[in-house]
């Protein structure tokens, strides 16, 4: 029993240190298309976004047939003893991210990540005689926490969106902490090798609370819910509408990616890409802010997302929820970067069903001193859903 623990330890260790190096990696890559746009016109690059869109459909086909429903294929082949699941997808997903980045899509980046680490887990865990399920889900988590640099979060995250067998209260208790190893020692090696790391000096004091800035953040919180569902309902719409307008999925995205492009050019490339420009802008220069901000962001991120691009849907619901949280406190009157960090946790917290790993996402980003705010804003987010998920039929279920 001992020698199947270290055995376990020791490779998920090794792959640790290796998840975090990939992650570095996309990063690196990921800060190189922006700084591209940055330094030419990005006119030019919008101009070859449905060109990107065909060759993300084509590299699937020709490389990876199947492979392209991205964190539905993982979650679904976690447990799975077949080898579904090889490096290619992970490949495919990172250089179409990328190119989608590249050329102006509104897209996350946190599909990247988790899929990374699950493949590499995964393909590892063959090395393993038991836990393999487990094994992959560590192996997710570092992928995220290489990349978030939150690497409590990630280890509640990956356990929320997936479903665990059951262990007895032992084995919970050390892969939990072993899994906790894995994503600060995934996080580290991202940072040594230049992964940025988001941190916000948030000050609020509890003094301020009262009985009428209750109502108002009760008010707030269903907003930032509403928000969540209608991400995820848009983009389920969005999915079957244009498959039902374009059956052939090339004419698809080709047809509407023209259509996008056209109107990133109109709001000047606003909404282009991860959204990190509105998350900046709403904790740094607030009324830089545009009321329409955080519906645009929406509407640009589920058509992407539901006609093919890759990359995850992460990131632009931190930009949603922290420039809706910002257009939110000009009406309620409170603290714009308090609501704007709510907001960024809340509305991921909704689109997820979970609040575990956005409270901690929330304690890691803004300071653990508002740990409480967080999980019990959070918690009411993520009842309020009606159970949808960005993820499809993975529910809330920490059995780790």
């Amino acid at each position: 029993m001992l020698k199947k623990y270290l055995k376990f330890i020791i490779m998920i260790l090794f792959v640790a240190v290796f998840i975090g190096t990939v992650t570095a990696l996309f990063s690196k890559g990921l800060h190189f298309t922006q700084h591209i746009k940055t330094i030419s016109n990005f006119n030019y690059f919008l101009f070859f976004l449905p060109f990107a869109g065909l060759l993300t459909l084509y590299s699937y086909d020709k490389i990876a047939p199947n492979y392209d429903k991205g964190m539905g294929i993982l979650l679904d082949n976690l447990d799975k003893k077949s080898n579904f699941l090889n490096y290619k997808m992970g490949i495919l997903v990172f250089s179409t991210t990328l190119l989608a980045h590249l050329f102006g899509a509104s897209v996350g980046r946190e599909g990247v990540a988790v899929q990374l680490g699950g493949v590499i887990g995964k393909k590892n865990s063959k090395f393993i005689e038991e836990d393999r399920g487990i094994f992959s889900r560590i192996s997710m988590a570092c992928g995220f926490a290489g990349l978030y640099q939150t690497p409590l979060a990630a280890i509640f995250f990956i356990y929320e969106i997936t479903k665990v067998k059951e262990k007895s209260k032992r084995e919970k208790i050390l892969y939990f902490l072993v899994g906790l190893v894995a994503t600060f020692l995934s996080k580290y090696t991202a940072k040594f090798l230049g992964a940025h790391t988001f941190l916000v000096n948030l000050k609020f004091s509890y003094n301020l609370i009262n009985l009428n800035f209750i109502f108002k953040i009760l008010f707030a919180l269903i907003c930032f819910s509403f928000i969540g569902i209608l991400f995820v309902q848009f983009t389920e719409i969005n999915k079957r509408i244009f498959t039902k307008l374009f059956p052939n999925k090339y004419v698809k995205i080709f047809s509407v990616s023209v259509v996008v492009a056209l109107a990133l050019h109109y709001f000047n490339g606003r909404y282009m890409s991860l959204g990190t420009n509105l998350i900046n802008e709403s904790f740094s220069m607030f009324y830089l802010i545009k009321n329409q901000d955080f519906i645009l962001k929406l509407i640009f991120t589920s058509i992407c997302i539901s006609i093919g691009f890759q990359g995850g849907e992460v990131t632009p619901l931190f930009a949603i929820g922290a420039s809706l949280g910002i257009f939110l406190s000009y009406f309620l009157g409170i603290d714009p970067l308090l609501l704007a960090a709510l907001g960024y946790i809340c509305v991921f917290s909704s689109a997820t069903h979970g609040y575990l790993g956005s409270s901690f996402i929330g304690a890691e980003i803004f300071g653990f001193e508002y740990f409480p705010i967080f999980f019990i804003s959070c918690f009411i987010t993520s009842r309020l859903n009606f159970h949808k998920n960005i993820y499809g039929k993975r529910i809330y279920e920490v059995d780790l």
